[in-house]
């Protein structure tokens, strides 16, 4: 991500950007920063807060809704824009927190394990929400009057997902009178680099709809034709490891869908891989998304290494669309797997209806955040000029083998112990973490 101040060493000589100034300059209780990729906004924030802390003793609670470990916060940031700033020697760093020579603390907490404990803190003068997107209402009815201390502020970042969810409508849609609400986009951020920049340009050229959202920080819409509404998903919670996910709900048989492309280039389609199991009471669990664009090679070792970590039973694609170049190419990696080939005797949007009704059941459930996928479901229609549904066409192949296992009843049932079955075959000696 670019960098949104002039960084020149010293304290007395960074400079934020004017957009981002009211982090510092202005007194409200809320202050919410929205909108597109490379918009530097976590970086700004970091910055501010740096600031902040050496300027005076704060108390600062860092926040998101899943934080499995704390690679997953901004510590890192912090980390890097310390030393950028040449600030080292007023902060002692630590794994889980950062301290500030006069007292400043800098804490990192998730909110969806360890909403009980925030609940019982005092004396937080700024909460940083991060990927604020992701917030569910439940935890925003705990948090926001967890911030009591007397001026203390909320500050609020993210990227905007979906109209209807909380945080947009609570602070876009329908912004308390104490706020500073702005919309920042890469065309706010003087530093955005090159590089990003040749990203852009390539998304806006193969994905325009999926531009408009993730560069200028617009809602997803979806489209009237399209078979899928955002509100047709079950999601369900995705912290935690591999391990724990499997456990919480019982998974006990996973295929990986692959939809793969037989050549690379800027212009070429993505390969598509989507991994899903069947799990207590025999409902479909969407595990992960990790459609890729890259060469063969690379996607190839991203299949093995997938089927290694989630202890896959088998990996599904068409015959007449790169399901021998799978066989082969695994088979030089390793003879460790089970590939069947899937027969595509329609055109892609009839073969996405035919899982549709899986949905309106309530048979399949989105583990975390799939937002991708649930994209490209809500807007593909099946439209002549169209890009491919890489990553739905990868969907369909793993949801219509599940469900046809579950109505066969040709699985084993589930064991009283499910970590019978996967215990040993997914984290045993043998198993790749």
């Amino acid at each position: 991500m670019g960098d949104p101040v002039l960084s020149n060493k010293g304290l007395g000589e960074i400079d934020i950007t004017e957009v981002f100034s009211p982090l510092l300059l202005e007194n409200k209780r809320y202050k919410v920063y929205y909108g597109g990729r490379g918009g530097g906004k976590s970086v700004a924030f970091a910055i501010a807060i740096l600031i902040r802390c050496i300027q005076e003793k704060t108390q600062v609670l860092c926040t998101r809704e899943f934080q499995n470990s704390i690679q997953d916060s901004v510590h890192r940031t912090f980390t890097k824009w310390i030393d950028i700033m040449g600030v080292s020697s007023h902060f002692e760093i630590q794994n889980n927190v950062i301290k500030c020579f006069n007292g400043s603390v800098i804490s990192f907490q998730g909110l969806k394990r360890n909403i009980t404990s925030i609940k019982s803190m005092e004396g937080i003068d700024i909460c940083w929400c991060e990927e604020a997107e992701n917030i569910s209402a439940e935890s925003w009815e705990i948090l926001i009057p967890t911030i009591r201390q007397e001026n203390s502020q909320i500050w609020i970042s993210f990227n905007p997902r979906r109209e209807d969810d909380p945080t947009y409508e609570m602070f876009v849609l329908n912004p308390p009178k104490d706020i500073i609400l702005r919309k920042v986009c890469w065309q706010d951020n003087p530093f955005f680099p090159n590089v990003l920049d040749q990203e852009r340009l390539a998304c806006k050229e193969r994905y325009p709809n999926k531009y408009r959202w993730i560069w200028d920080g617009e809602c997803q819409q979806g489209d009237d034709d399209a078979l899928w509404k955002h509100q047709d998903f079950v999601r369900v919670d995705g912290s935690g490891s591999i391990k724990e996910i499997i456990e919480r709900y019982g998974i006990w048989y996973i295929a990986i869908g692959v939809d793969p492309a037989v050549s690379y280039s800027e212009r070429s389609d993505s390969t598509g891989i989507v991994v899903a199991g069947i799990g207590r009471d025999n409902p479909i669990y969407v595990l992960a998304d990790l459609t890729i664009h890259t060469e063969v090679n690379e996607w190839i070792h991203l299949l093995h290494n997938t089927y290694a970590r989630y202890g896959a039973d088998i990996i599904l694609a068409e015959k007449n669309q790169g399901g021998d170049l799978i066989q082969n190419n695994l088979k030089h990696i390793s003879r460790h797997f089970k590939y069947e080939g899937v027969t595509a005797s329609k055109d892609k949007i009839s073969r996405a209806n035919e899982i549709t009704f899986l949905y309106e059941e309530g048979l399949v459930k989105h583990v975390g955040e799939l937002t991708e996928l649930e994209y490209e479901m809500c807007t593909y229609t099946g439209g002549k000029n169209e890009k491919s549904p890489d990553r739905l066409d990868a969907l369909v192949h793993v949801l219509k083998y599940l469900s046809a296992k579950i109505h066969r009843g040709n699985v084993k049932l589930i064991p009283s112990k499910p970590q019978d079955t996967v215990g040993n075959r997914m984290f045993g000696k043998n198993s790749v973490w």
